[in-house]
């Protein structure tokens, strides 16, 4: 059996056919008898359940196992892997630390729910809930684990219809939610020029771009901006004659003030270099706070989907690393969904999810970094 990575795959079959007890095996609550169950290169068999989750699989059950007496928020925030209050030294030492990744599990697990539809209920018991909004809270809490697989034990049984029908658009969004798309390929193929084309920079003359299942090729780039769409070109562009706040109220000026210093707020805690040098003007900026000014002002509509064209060009190989990890993190903890361009192939390869290669303007390679990364070979022939 083999699961195609950011895809929904079904198992189906009769009572007693062996469903659930798979899903027990492959997360560590049952012993397999023989075989492997492996996951990013790695054999997960005996392994115990917790560090499963921490290799990133996470799974619901048929009978929920959430903590009824508690709320939907604390429920979630109990989901959220490698929290630094659980080590004693942190608790004594960097209390800051603790609380400012609170504050960015708060705004993680609120997002959640506003994607699962039931924001409205953040702070009321679990057991004041009804089945069906329950299961749903067991999915917000699976993806508040950060997890790369959901195995999803009967996640519609024994609800309404009309509530199946939510659970499974939520469920048909997840593939395509906070993931990191790569696109990569030998110098003049075409990367920069699909990414303009997506944002309706330049024209398409063949072919078509689809967003949420609709049409929207050609479409003029500040309509994609207020669907949910942004894009980071290179070359650190950001307006150097104005301040580093002043660039990012250019990228919200259609939020209302509200709006904008909630979103504000998140950029400053991602990027607190540009919180400290929030009145300089952007043109003092070294080349590695204008990409972050740069990527903030994308960010700070809260988009659904972010284009970036080649974020490390021209960075020190240190603000390459740092980049490309607060990339994965918009990914992760933002639910951002990511397509980047990046010539830094092996760094790009370490924090994508899926694979594009681009050779004359044609699709030459698709699928996991996993694959290019093992076989060197494979991917020097992608550049030749």
């Amino acid at each position: 059996l083999e699961i195609a990575q950011s895809s929904i795959t079904g198992l189906i079959g009769p009572n007693g056919a062996g469903k659930t007890t798979l899903f027990n095996v492959i997360t560590g609550f049952l012993p397999p008898d023989s075989g492997k169950i492996v996951f990013n290169g790695k054999n997960l068999a005996r392994l115990p359940a917790y560090r499963i989750v921490r290799r990133g699989v996470s799974r619901t059950f048929q009978h929920l196992r959430l903590i009824t007496r508690m709320t939907i928020l604390d429920n979630i925030l109990l989901a959220f892997q490698g929290q630094a209050g659980e080590h004693l030294r942190n608790i004594f030492l960097f209390p800051g630390r603790i609380r400012k990744q609170g504050r960015q599990h708060q705004e993680t697990a609120r997002e959640l729910l506003t994607f699962m539809g039931i924001e409205d209920k953040a702070n009321d018991l679990v057991e004041d809930l009804s089945y069906g909004q329950q299961k749903m809270v067991s999915l917000a809490c699976c993806l508040a684990s950060g997890a790369d697989v959901l195995l999803l034990d009967e996640p519609v049984a024994g609800i309404n219809p009309e509530t199946i029908d939510k659970i499974l658009a939520v469920i048909k969004k997840l593939p395509a939610k906070g993931k990191v798309t790569a696109i990569i390929g030998p110098n003049g193929s075409g990367k920069s020029t699909a990414l303009k084309s997506i944002f309706g920079l330049i024209p398409v003359w063949q072919g078509r771009v689809a967003w949420h299942g609709q049409d929207v090729t050609n479409r003029d780039s500040q309509t994609n901006v207020r669907s949910g769409i942004a894009f980071v070109p290179q070359g650190n562009q950001v307006f150097d004659e104005m301040t580093v706040l002043e660039n990012l109220e250019i990228g919200g000026l259609h939020l209302s003030k509200n709006r904008f210093q909630k979103e504000l707020t998140k950029i400053w805690a991602l990027f607190p270099e540009l919180e400290q040098r929030k009145k300089q003007n952007s043109g003092k900026l070294s080349g590695g706070e204008k990409q972050m000014l740069s990527l903030g002002r994308a960010l700070i509509n809260s988009p659904e989907l972010i284009l970036m064209d080649e974020p490390s060009l021209g960075l020190s190989p240190k603000l390459v690393n740092f980049m490309m990890k607060h990339i994965r993190k918009i990914s992760d903890e933002f639910g951002v969904t990511v397509l980047i361009v990046e010539q830094k192939v092996r760094k790009v390869l370490e924090i994508s999810h899926q694979v594009y290669s681009i050779k004359l303007g044609k699709i030459a390679f698709e699928g996991a970094p996993e694959e290019l990364k093992q076989d060197k070979a494979k991917l020097n022939q992608l550049f030749l």
